[in-house]
């Protein structure tokens, strides 16, 4: 339904099938945009074995874009939500060939809001089935201008089979893993992590 001044969409099931082998399950989600604000509810995105599920979505603003364009306009907009992402990459193997042997899923699930200034994500978690286990809270102020990136690590532990893992998927079957890699065993680390603009336009990082 589209009115003047708001827009409103159900989606209750979007499938499609690529000749090379790319497979998407499932696409749906409600959405209400209006005059101050708007919100996405209930979004699914499904593949065979992988899944992105956003809840809610919400955003507001004092008024719809008119003649001061996009740019300015999201100055206006602030947002916030929360995700929970299943991902398999061996659905991707239509895209990435090399993945196809990748089946172990990797979880990722966070809360976030944020403007056009800044964006805070209070909780963010990855895992990929024992080999990587990752907990932080992240802040990234001005992205678009002269962006800084403050990261504090609650939680890093990675073992061995981390490197088997990202060997075989970036190398494929049968490479051996480096004996460096190997002897590292089992990581633990927490700290803070800040980036800014001028260490990357030194090549710091």
């Amino acid at each position: 339904t589209i009115q003047n001044d708001s827009l409103n969409i159900s989606l209750k099931r979007l499938q499609l099938n690529e000749y090379n082998g790319l497979s998407l399950k499932n696409l749906s989600f409600n959405a209400e945009i209006g005059k101050h604000g708007g919100h996405i509810d209930k979004f699914s995105l499904q593949f065979p074995k992988s899944s992105l599920s956003i809840p809610t979505l919400l955003g507001t603003w004092t008024h719809l874009p008119g003649n001061e364009g996009i740019k300015e306009w999201l100055k206006e907009v602030f947002w916030r939500g929360e995700m929970s992402l299943n991902l398999t990459p061996s659905d991707f193997k239509a895209l990435v060939p090399r993945l196809a042997n990748v089946d172990t899923p990797i979880m990722l699930t966070a809360q976030m809001f944020g403007s056009e200034a800044c964006v805070n994500i209070p909780d963010i978690s990855i895992s990929n089935g024992g080999s990587f286990d990752f907990n932080a809270k992240a802040f990234i102020q001005e992205y678009t201008t002269s962006p800084q990136y403050i990261i504090d690590i609650s939680r890093l532990q990675t073992n061995a089979r981390l490197q088997h893992y990202l060997t075989n998927m970036l190398n494929g079957e049968g490479k051996e893993v480096s004996p460096i890699l190997t002897r590292l065993d089992t990581l633990h680390l927490s700290g803070r992590i800040h980036i800014s603009e001028e260490a990357q336009n030194a090549n710091l990082l």
